[in-house]
């Protein structure tokens, strides 16, 4: 495995953190070298697409902007009749590859879930960041868009492994929803980043940043892998948590509702004693760390029988 670290995608990751992270887009250029077939390839796509047991679940296709219902690229497979053995929802390679030709745009999701190279780049993305990392998987025909314009609640980090695509993406802004939110490409300002992306490529894009790739003149395969951003508010509420439960104070103490238990003086001395609490623990990173540690513990690869 030739990846260990994040910098293998990003270059040094004092200069990332500092000048990219969560602030702005960028693309790595040529920061994987050649050749990018031992990381995924269109052959490994191909394999995958035939077997029985891939789910539709994991498998999106979609048409200039357009989700294409699953049950046009699905079916159902009987194995045998005695005892009867059904697989329901199973992808349909024949049906994925016609509307490939057709226009469609293949994403699969999840495909660390599947496969150990980007199983274990998911796991290095996870170690660094404190999250867990999905892997996945587009592969565009020449000259189509499969996807609107939208941001995603996610950062991302995109490989560029064949073909080229074209990315616009534009500015990231300073109140960013999270959740998923497509836009009209009139309503949008110049991109701050109009270009393609390269076999080896990598497009970092912070969450909430608008963007819209289209792939050029050849198929276009990429990986991008999806951290959720880890906010301030979601590692103290560890912490409080941890302490809330770890102190007979607070976890044995029942509130009464309706008893005139809830005055402002009772809730300020509550709040005083947790204050309290917390400047009092110890081990106030390490509870945080763990939580990191146990958000990420999905991608891990282990051996199970050695």
């Amino acid at each position: 495995m030739r990846f260990t670290s994040i910098e293998d995608f990003v270059g040094k990751k004092d200069l990332f953190y500092s000048r990219y992270f969560d602030r702005e887009p960028h693309i790595f250029k040529a920061a994987i070298p050649g050749p990018l077939d031992d990381i995924f390839s269109i052959a490994d796509l191909d394999e995958a697409l035939n077997f029985e047991a891939l789910r539709s679940d994991y498998m999106i296709l979609a048409k200039q902007g357009e989700l294409i219902p699953s049950h046009r690229y699905s079916r159902t497979i009987q194995v045998r009749d005695t005892p009867q053995v059904t697989y329901h929802n199973c992808v349909d390679p024949e049906k994925v590859r016609r509307l490939f030709h057709d226009g469609a745009t293949i994403f699969w999701t999840g495909v660390n879930h599947f496969n150990s190279t980007v199983r274990r780049i998911s796991e290095i993305f996870a170690e660094e960041l404190g999250v867990r990392v999905e892997g996945d998987i587009f592969l565009t025909p020449a000259r189509t868009q499969g996807f609107v314009i939208h941001h995603d609640p996610f950062d991302t980090y995109i490989v560029q492994l064949s073909g080229t695509k074209n990315w616009k993406v534009w500015p990231t802004p300073e109140e960013r929803p999270k959740q998923w939110v497509s836009y009209d490409q009139k309503d949008m300002p110049e991109p701050v980043i109009e270009e393609s992306l390269q076999p080896g490529d990598v497009l970092y894009i912070p969450y909430g940043t608008p963007h819209g790739p289209v792939a050029e003149e050849d198929t276009s395969l990429h990986m991008t892998f999806s951290a959720p951003p880890v906010m301030w508010s979601d590692k103290l509420e560890s912490l409080v948590n941890a302490i809330l439960q770890g102190d007979a104070e607070f976890r044995d103490r029942r509130y009464i509702f309706g008893r005139g238990e809830a005055t402002d003086q009772s809730v300020e001395q509550a709040a005083e004693a947790l204050i309290r609490k917390i400047r009092e623990a110890e081990g106030k990173k390490e509870i945080l760390d763990r939580s990191s540690s146990d958000a990420s513990i999905g991608s891990k690869m282990t051996s199970l029988f050695q």
